[in-house]
Order: C-alpha cells, then structure tokens, then sequence
C-alpha cells in the first residue's frame, strides 16, 4: 500500500486536473488514478434493453452502471475477485472515498496496438485466448472492448470494472457478452477476410463451458443480419461499419458451427 507522501503526491495531482482518469508519477513509480464515474445515461439503457428485447438475447441486456462510490466499491470488489482467480487485472494500491489508485498496466491497448499495424491479427488473437482463459477460470469481464485490454509485458491485462454483467444477467450470459463486446470493438480494424477472423474466434470460443457456446451459437441467427448493413464509413459512421464487420463474422461462423455439428 502506499505511505503518507506518496497519497499526498496523488492529491496534489488531483488538484491539478480535472481528469477523471490520468497517469500519476508517484515518486518514480507510474500509477492510475481513477475517480468516480458518473452513471450511465439512461438512453444507454433503452437502446440496449430494446435490442435485447426484440431478438431475446439477454447478454445483451443493459447492465446496471451505478456510478459514483457505489462504482467504485464495485470495481474494488471485482478487482480483488478476479485477482484472486488468477486474472490478470491491475492491482488496486490505494482506496480514498472519491478515489482509488492502480497498477500502471502500459500504454497501449490491443486496439492502439492493432491500429499502429504491428501483427493485428496476433495481437486480437491474444485477447480472443485471454478471454477464453478468464472464462475457464470461471469469471467474467466488464465492458470487454478492445481499448480495455491492454498489451503489457507480453501478455493481456484487462481494466475498467466498474459494473458487474454477472450479477444482473448471470455468468453465462456475461461470458457471452465479453466475446460479442469485444468482437464488436474490434471487427472493424481488423486486416484479415472475416472467414479468416470467424475460423480464428470459433477455434478459442469451441473451448469455452457448453453453455457459453449454446447461447452464443443461438444468438448468431438473430445477430448475422447486420452483415446487410452498409460497408462503407462514409456517410453513415464507424459504428455502422463495425456492426457490418461483425454481421460477416458472425454469419461465417455459423457456417463453421453447422460444418462442425454435421
């Protein structure tokens, strides 16, 4: 834990700022200070629970996102949860009411990692095995986006804990929600056919628990749609793209389920 000047350096550093997240250096030693986040907007929810709704897939269900120091309790908790497990997260250093401070986990993400061009496909394959790994551990992520996987030395460190999927919609479905959150985030970057990237994520999501795989595999016909949505970025916006990419994927890899279970 850290001694008397070093949280008087972090305060000092938080006076400075109005980030809610930033780098502290803490006597040489790089820190992340994180403060309360604000709840969620409510649209958020609504856009999420329709979705759900409307193609019954309660991994995508809108999971409660408290904010504040209700957050951060939570984020404590999963942090402790998911380290005793083996996963690796950052280390949690220091509790305040408003603040806490955690292991400095690198500079890049996966995604940073994969837009700079350095082997994109690797790089999205090693979070693809991280996952499968956090699953067979018997836990679940958070929000599962590629900008909260960090590659630091040489292997995946997730971050940002700050709701719990698991405890409103249940562990399969927050397993499933990890590989559909981090699919989504990252379909759009990548440089390989979506064949290719469907036969790379079928082979670490075959090896997750049976319940995972129904739920996923079950979700493919409701979800592969979006490969008729428009490819190209310009006028209708990245997301539009992203939710294409990850249409193409999905439907090639219920291609490879049928193959298989034939």
């Amino acid at each position: 834990m850290l001694n008397p000047t070093q949280i008087d350096i972090i305060k000092q550093a938080i006076a400075q700022t109005e980030r809610r997240v930033f780098v502290a250096d803490v006597e040489g030693t790089k820190m992340i200070i994180k403060r309360h986040e604000p709840a969620r907007g409510y649209h958020r929810y609504v856009l999420l629970k329709g979705v759900s709704k409307i193609f019954n897939l309660p991994a995508l269900a809108p999971v409660p996102a408290p904010g504040g120091a209700a957050a951060q309790a939570i984020e404590i908790q999963r942090l402790a949860t998911l380290r005793n497990a083996g996963v690796p997260v950052p280390e949690l250093l220091h509790v305040e009411p408003d603040w806490i401070a955690i292991s400095y986990e690198g500079q890049y993400s996966i995604g940073r990692t994969i837009e700079k061009g350095d082997k994109p496909s690797v790089y999205w394959e090693q979070g693809l095995a991280a996952i499968l790994d956090v699953h067979q551990k018997g836990q679940n992520l958070s929000q599962v986006f590629i900008r909260n996987a960090m590659w630091h030395d040489n292997r995946v460190v997730f971050i940002d804990f700050e709701d719990d999927p698991a405890a409103s919609i249940g562990l399969a479905n927050a397993q499933t929600r990890d590989w559909l959150f981090y699919l989504y985030s990252s379909a759009w970057m990548l440089e390989i056919p979506p064949a290719d990237a469907a036969k790379i994520m079928f082979k670490y999501l075959h090896q997750d628990n049976a319940d995972v795989q129904k739920i996923v595999f079950d979700s493919l016909g409701a979800l592969k749609w979006l490969r008729h949505l428009p490819s190209q970025r310009k006028p209708w916006g990245r997301d539009i793209v992203a939710l294409h990419r990850v249409g193409k994927v999905l439907h090639e890899m219920s291609v490879l389920n049928q193959q298989h279970r034939t």
